[in-house]
């Protein structure tokens, strides 16, 4: 929450920064800072998910423990262990990872739509432009398959081809979030040098 408050008060003042000409470097900075801290708060807040520690949210299912007189209970005879219903250090990372390629895919596919060098071409159509834009998308779409996933399988399945197909979602979304993340970073350069050449 702390590094929540503290990036939303750098976006405010980097915005506000934003007004002055001459503060621009201070105001995307600010702005570079502050998303620096929501994502890493929001690792924390995976890891803290992973180990149960919900927050205050959490608090009032504490005042109902279910044992007798409102004593604690902590484990029946014969029960499965519910500590065990959770995920790994590695499916934290991979949790983030999934994160990650849904907003880059959603920053390729807004690059996507204001790329206009479709336009110069004789065959140009607007059905090529969504074409693109929805090929840019498919990752995000299959990021939120798999977080979707991950809310009910906490641990990778042993059993053949189960695991094998987990394992493969993994580098399948690793590897689209790198190619998402090349098509941005190539989108945000090619409009720097014509925002220097103007």
């Amino acid at each position: 929450a702390v590094l929540n408050t503290v990036g939303g008060a750098l976006f405010l003042g980097g915005s506000l920064m934003g007004y002055s000409e001459d503060l621009a470097f201070e105001a995307n900075f600010s702005f570079g800072v502050g998303s620096l801290l929501f994502a890493f708060g929001s690792a924390v807040m995976i890891l803290m998910w992973k180990d149960e520690q919900f927050g205050l949210t959490f608090l009032a299912v504490l005042n109902n423990l279910g044992g007798a007189n409102g004593r604690p209970l902590l484990e029946r005879p014969g029960e499965p262990n519910e500590k065990n219903n959770t995920f790994s250090r590695r499916g934290a990372v991979f949790i983030m990872i999934y994160c990650m390629t849904g907003t880059v895919s959603v920053y390729d596919f807004l690059c996507v739509l204001c790329d206009d060098t479709y336009q110069d071409t004789k065959d140009a159509s607007y059905l090529r432009t969504v074409e693109r834009a929805f090929n840019a998308l498919l990752p995000c779409i299959f990021a939120h398959m798999m977080l979707a996933l991950n809310a009910g399988v906490y641990k990778t399945p042993r059993i053949a081809p189960f695991h094998q197909l987990y394992v493969a979602c993994r580098w399948i979304a690793a590897i689209m979030v790198m190619n998402s993340s090349a098509r941005v970073i190539e989108a945000i350069s090619i409009a720097s040098r014509e925002h220097a050449t103007e």
